[in-house]
């Protein structure tokens, strides 16, 4: 035990100096586990449960910020901090001013360095069954593989079969090693890897997982169906997201929910003051990882005006009524923002898998192979748990289902996660859904033209000066 406790104490000063292990230092007290037990306690490491921060919000089309004379400074331009400016407004080049770190990028790999320290060790450790062993060292597989795929989402171009060999991916870190130097592997490299380790661990996952914290058999449907919908192979992502669905396709059921002023935590309750149900009491729980960092943030018109799309007269979308305010907000304090709309969110969003983003899979996949009649299916299921008065839509053919299902899309996972970011880098790919994205602020518009590189976040300048042949993309 005293080992671990020296681990976990190297884990926290490597989280809180960030690229410690890029610059190789070796922190005193560094020690391996050697008892299952330790393995078990490390891989439930709270921090482990949190991932991809807000930043990603910053690029995409569903924000807007306030100029420097709007009333509630909180969302406007000048007083965000220097990356989320140098996003918002498309900056070429590095995103982090000098010897400032990459929160995102060196989290990501704090994580994926604990991943390692239990795939290369647990199979030695003493006081459990081999099946134990293989077990936690499946789950540790799994969880590494969703960093690599936000990680490879977020610093390397959208997965493209005609150029994912050459396009600058991700270092793959598979040794629990601090001091080691680090190479790029290609966006394909990347992507074969996660699928191996996904198949890897599948012969050792359980069926049912302790909580939902833990990947397990089950989960490994909605992780394919989520990785092959990027790599735009819809037949495979349909059936998995299909199969994901047979094992869970429970929703919540917005319509009784109500906001409470005054509040943040716990704003959103039901007639009895119950809360909208989060982590693992929330039914659309597949497998759980939360999102980093909270933010109340002013929104698009454009995104507004998605809530408004396909909606029935009389109707009311709870997302847009419950996750957003008009004009002002009371949480404490009164902020006002008369003529704009604020995401207002304070709840624990799973950014990991769902019953919905299953059926929302589902439901694009059909709309772009398969049948439009399934799609609306799978869209008209999900907006029975989100509208009040909800009409069921129809669409004229597959690609208009193919739109109805995108702003769909759009509407659940606003300001949840890389999930737009990540739209807008694979849809720019298709000529009838390119979009260019358009920023003001302080008198100024700032542009961001499809496909362009700016989508990609740099690797930070910090990690560059360790390992100065990886390469970067030219933004």
């Amino acid at each position: 035990m005293k080992k671990y406790i020296y681990f976990i104490l190297c884990t926290l000063l490597l989280t809180t100096y960030g690229c410690d292990k890029f610059l190789g230092n070796k922190p005193k007290g560094y020690a391996i586990p050697e008892n299952f037990e330790d393995y078990v306690k490390l891989l439930a490491y709270q921090s482990l449960t949190n991932c991809m921060s807000t930043d990603a919000m910053y690029l995409t089309d569903d924000i807007h910020l306030l100029d420097d004379t709007a009333s509630f400074a909180d969302v406007t331009y000048v007083n965000q901090n220097d990356h989320e400016r140098n996003l918002y407004s498309f900056q070429h080049g590095q995103i982090y001013t000098p010897g400032t770190s990459d929160r995102l990028w060196n989290a990501a790999y704090d994580r994926i360095y604990t991943y390692n320290v239990i795939i290369n060790n647990v199979l030695s450790s003493a006081d459990a069954t081999d099946a134990e062993k293989h077990r936690l060292r499946a789950e540790a597989l799994v969880q590494r593989a969703f960093d690599y795929l936000a990680l490879v989402n977020i610093y390397g171009r959208h997965y493209n079969k005609e150029t994912a060999a050459t396009d600058y991916g991700i270092p793959l870190i598979e040794k629990d090693q601090v001091e080691q130097k680090y190479t790029r592997a290609t966006v394909a490299e990347v992507y074969k890897k996660i699928e191996d380790d996904l198949k890897e661990a599948s012969a050792s996952l359980k069926e049912v997982s302790q909580n939902l914290f833990h990947p397990n058999q089950g989960s490994l449907y909605s992780f394919y169906a989520r990785l092959y919908l990027y790599m735009g192979r819809y037949d495979e992502a349909l059936t998995n997201a299909k199969e994901a669905l047979k094992l869970n396709n429970r929703l919540q059921d917005l319509k009784p929910f109500m906001t409470k002023d005054k509040t943040t935590w716990g704003r959103i309750i039901d007639a009895n003051g119950t809360p909208m149900l989060e982590k693992d009491e929330n039914p659309e729980a597949v497998f759980i990882r939360l999102q980093s960092g909270r933010k109340t943030i002013t929104v698009s018109k454009d995104l507004v005006a998605t809530y408004a799309r396909n909606l029935p007269a009389g109707a009311v979308d709870q997302r847009r009524d419950l996750f957003f305010a008009d004009d002002t907000v009371n949480m404490g304090r009164s902020d006002y923002f008369y003529g704009e709309t604020c995401y207002i969110l304070y709840a624990y969003q799973n950014v990991g898998f769902s019953s919905v983003e299953n059926m929302l899979i589902a439901a694009e996949c059909e709309a772009r192979i398969g049948s439009k009649n399934n799609a609306m299916d799978y869209i008209n299921t999900l907006r029975d748990s989100r509208i009040k008065g909800n009409v069921h839509l129809s669409a004229a053919d597959n690609d208009e289902a193919l739109r109805i299902v995108l702003d769909e899309r759009r509407r659940e996972f606003a300001f949840t996660g890389f999930h737009r970011l990540i739209d807008l880098k694979r849809l720019n790919y298709e000529d009838k859904f390119k979009k260019t994205v358009t920023h003001t602020a302080d008198g100024e518009t700032y542009t961001l033209e499809p496909n362009d590189n700016r989508y990609i976040f740099p690797i930070n300048q910090m990690i560059m000066n360790y390992n100065p042949s990886m390469p970067q993309y030219d933004r």
